[in-house]
């Protein structure tokens, strides 16, 4: 695994000393993103859908400007962003 690290990063010091450091930061990532969108839900979300209900009163339904491949475009930005951005 070392190996593998120091051909893909080449800096010392992004090695990991061991697989329990590895497992440690692993969970810690994902606790830390259930913190963000437990957060999310919770505080920001509501003010975002009475917004939008305030919104909608005034205005009607409200279209989005964005096609289809426009928002396919996106989702394919964002995943290619989350499965290669870590190696940058």
């Amino acid at each position: 695994m070392d190996k593998y690290i120091d051909w893909l990063t080449g800096f010392g010091y992004l090695r990991l000393q061991s697989w329990q450091m590895m497992t440690f930061y692993l969970v810690l990532a994902f606790i830390l993103l259930g913190v963000r969108v437990i957060a999310f839900a919770k505080y920001i979300y509501p003010h975002i859908v009475k917004e939008n209900e305030v919104n909608r009163a005034i205005h009607g339904q409200v279209r989005s400007d964005l096609n289809l491949l426009d928002k396919i475009g996106i989702i394919l930005f964002l995943l290619l962003g989350f499965s290669v951005g870590p190696f940058f």
